[in-house]
């Protein structure tokens, strides 16, 4: 065998160990900088739709209660907050995949969430009624959820996903409109819906911004009153919930939260009890 046919079977081989080396040492460094990268930020998942808690603003910018959270907890925990905007009914499943280490979007504490993700209390009273908002007017007899059925082909818009949404299916000769919250009072003012469930500080919002809503508080039925909103998170991240406890108790105690509740949620005097 001469020179000439050495380096044609040595070379393919230099080139094919070469490209395993690169391959693996790319894929372990790339690991190393994922899993660096993973202790240093938080990547956070929300639905803007749902204002005063996330909304955009004039510039496209996310604002509101629950953007301020995740910076004042990032801002605890020394993490850079990445935050990812998507449909509320998706959040759950992102989260439970590992796209997402948190879950801040305005979340009801219900037995039904918790026998899927762990959630950690960050804002309201335990939730026992929601608002209907109407256009102009009230219709008459209306205090309860019940009562809409007295109103034939009525519908309801809620948003998928929402605790809204499943305190309904107990009535489930109601039909139902699904849209997202800024949508809703369009939907109102054109007829095309009877009116929209939504929790208080959503409807006291809407109702502030167009004084042509009107809002009634009804009773939740037993079964799906809930503690308040909760920061979700994965049940298997239990270092991730001890830090997320402990800075959320800290925000408690300082006053953040309640200087931000302040700043973000007004009640409507469009409010019939």
């Amino acid at each position: 065998m001469n020179f000439l046919d050495i380096k044609k079977l040595f070379f393919p081989f230099l080139t094919l160990s070469l490209m395993v080396f690169f391959s693996i040492y790319t894929i372990f460094f790339s690991e190393n900088e994922q899993r660096e990268d993973n202790e240093h930020t938080l990547k956070v998942g929300l639905n803007s739709g749902y204002p005063p808690y996330e909304m955009l603003n004039q510039k496209g910018e996310l604002e509101g209660f629950d953007i301020d959270i995740a910076n004042a907890l990032g801002k605890k925990l020394g993490k850079k907050v990445f935050i990812k905007d998507m449909a509320f009914d998706a959040l759950i499943m992102e989260l439970q995949q590992g796209k997402l280490d948190l879950i801040i979007s305005g979340m009801s504490i219900t037995p039904q969430r918790l026998e899927k993700i762990s959630m950690i209390h960050y804002q309201g009273q335990p939730l026992t009624e929601l608002s209907l908002i109407f256009w102009k007017t009230i219709p008459q007899g209306i205090s309860s959820l019940s009562d809409i059925k007295n109103y034939p082909n009525a519908f309801i818009c809620v948003q998928a996903g929402s605790l809204q949404e499943a305190a309904m299916l107990f009535y489930p000769t109601i039909q139902l409109r699904y849209l997202d919250v800024p949508q809703m009072p369009i939907d109102l003012m054109y007829g095309k819906s009877f009116a929209a469930l939504l929790e208080n500080p959503a409807a006291d919002d809407i109702a502030l911004k167009q004084p042509d809503i009107k809002v009634v508080r009804v009773k939740l039925p037993p079964e799906m009153q809930a503690q308040g909103n909760g920061i979700a998170i994965h049940k298997k991240q239990t270092a991730l919930t001890q830090q997320v406890t402990q800075a959320i108790e800290e925000l408690k105690q300082d006053g953040t939260i309640t200087t931000l509740e302040k700043k973000w949620f007004k009640e409507s005097k469009n409010v019939t009890q």
